[in-house]
């Protein structure tokens, strides 16, 4: 009885914790421009999908970063759909898959990028 009781006690904090950590889904970002020239306009999407990637939710930055510059921003609450997928971030030259999801759940609070002349990292 007394395990029958633990269990459920364990079990009823399990479900407890999930829906908590299920609220609070803002991720924050740390872009620091590395290239030779300006950044402007870019924008972060959620993707799912194994073979091709659907965008659920994105953010468009609209500011500029110059170069040996960075910005910080947070992202609350994406649109995470309840599969596994990853993060993009596109600007007028780049695109770069990163970070990951699943079952719509974030597994990392925030991620910091270095945007090149010719990749993003």
């Amino acid at each position: 009885m007394k395990l029958l009781i633990y269990s459920l006690a364990l079990f009823l904090l399990f479900c407890n914790y999930s829906c908590v950590k299920e609220k609070d889904r803002s991720v924050a970002f740390r872009i620091k421009n590395l290239s030779t020239k300006e950044v402007t306009d870019f924008k972060i999407y959620c993707s799912y999908g194994s073979t091709h990637a659907v965008f659920s939710d994105s953010i468009t930055i609209f500011e500029t970063i110059a170069p040996n510059d960075s910005i910080s921003f947070n992202w609350k609450n994406p649109n995470l759909f309840e599969s596994d997928g990853e993060f993009y971030i596109k600007t007028a030259d780049l695109q770069q898959g990163f970070g990951y999801f699943s079952n719509g759940i974030l597994l990392e609070s925030s991620y910091d990028m270095a945007i090149y002349n010719d990749s993003i990292r």
